[in-house]
């Protein structure tokens, strides 16, 4: 076998990247250039001056721009790009970004990172962390959770779930946001987490609160409990993990082919925690803002609509329903509530007040036993 002094180079580069040690490049050289006849020619006078420093020392740098590296990726959480190695490692000339470019590479052909996106010099550390679920024949609890209209009756909301309200406007989303937030602001030890997209500022805020009767709906008891932040992007970054955070609402007007993957890493985050997300929904179309992949991950989804003068509320899909709760309130006549809808009326911008019965997919039929009783008899104590 005979190898070129180029060829040589490469291998011991190869070898002082991965941190070799100076008695074993030694070893390697002294092996190898037997098989490198030309190495002291004079036409491969740099090649071989190139590994006579690396041998004499120059090596350890690149073995130090090595280690930084991987110190540096070892933080880095998500993706990176090429520049920022170079920005965090702080190497500026050609031969260290040399240096930095290689080590990539060997690192994704060691499974250590992977390439990510279409462009080049974006990287991703795989995660290969998992946890196993522990099935103990232990069934969970359903959380105690009240939604407006008693939407809470149909389905079970277990932690680390999400609920999607898609609203239509003048709906009332932002008062639905509010009376959940409200309804359930003791459900957790910490307080709420409700984060507007900044339609309702301070001024505004206030306003809508007071149009509460102040003796029961104080408004410094919505400060004790809840946490009003304006946020407009990145809303997992400040999802509380344990605690009801409510969303209020995502807005993408560029890409919103992206919304999914918003709400995908709001349900990340949570642990034992529960998130409530409002969306958009255009009259006259099938799903809010995003498309019909929105609904991928929440359990409970529900969409607000209007005809003319008429509020309605629709049960677009529940993963775990009460069955217990659906047998009482309807018979043998409904056991997935799924496409149960019915009127409500927004009193005074802030008060949901069914109007009407729950009424089947096809409008057929009213049920006139939701709860045994009455309309008046639904609304929530406080």
């Amino acid at each position: 076998m005979e190898l070129q002094p180029v060829e040589l180079l490469k291998i011991v580069k190869g070898y002082a990247f991965q941190g070799a040690s100076d008695d074993s490049l030694v070893s390697l050289v002294e092996e190898l250039s037997p098989h490198t006849p030309l190495l002291k020619d004079k036409r491969y006078k740099d090649i071989y001056t190139s590994i006579l420093k690396i041998l004499a020392g120059e090596r350890d740098k690149s073995r130090n721009v090595t280690q930084d590296l991987k110190e540096y990726i070892n933080t880095v959480d998500g993706t990176f790009t090429l520049n920022e190695c170079y920005s965090a490692v702080g190497v500026s000339d050609t031969k260290e970004k040399g240096i930095i470019r290689k080590s990539l590479c060997l690192m994704c052909k060691n499974g250590d990172l992977e390439k990510a996106g279409a462009r080049s010099g974006i990287y991703r550390k795989p995660n290969k962390s998992y946890e196993v679920i522990d099935l103990d024949g232990t069934v969970p609890d359903p959380l105690d959770i009240e939604l407006p209209l008693r939407i809470d009756q149909l389905c079970n909301v277990y932690n680390g779930m999400t609920i999607l309200a898609e609203g239509e406007k003048s709906t009332g989303k932002s008062a639905f946001g509010i009376e959940t937030a409200w309804l359930n602001r003791n459900l957790f030890p910490g307080k709420v987490r409700y984060m507007q997209n900044g339609e309702l500022n301070k001024q505004m805020l206030t306003i809508r609160l007071m149009l509460r009767p102040q003796e029961a709906y104080p408004i410094r008891k919505f400060s004790e409990r809840i946490e009003f932040i304006t946020r407009h992007r990145d809303w997992w970054d400040i999802v509380n993990p344990e605690g009801l955070n409510i969303i209020d609402y995502i807005e993408e007007h560029e890409k919103k082919y992206l919304i999914p993957d918003y709400i995908a890493k709001i349900q990340e985050r949570l642990t034992t925690g529960i998130a409530v997300i409002i969306l958009q929904r255009v009259p006259g179309r099938d799903y809010g803002t995003g498309g019909a992949e929105i609904r991928n991950k929440p359990s409970v989804i529900v969409a607000l609509k209007r005809k003319g003068k008429t509020n309605s509320v629709h049960i677009e899909d529940i993963k775990s329903y009460n069955q217990q709760n659906i047998g009482t309130l309807f018979g043998d006549e409904v056991k997935n509530p799924r496409g149960l809808w019915r009127e409500y009326n927004l009193i005074d911008g802030w008060k949901f007040f069914p109007k009407g019965n729950w009424r089947s997919p096809e409008d057929k039929k009213e049920y006139d036993y939701f709860r045994g009783g009455n309309d008046g008899e639904f609304v929530h104590e406080d």
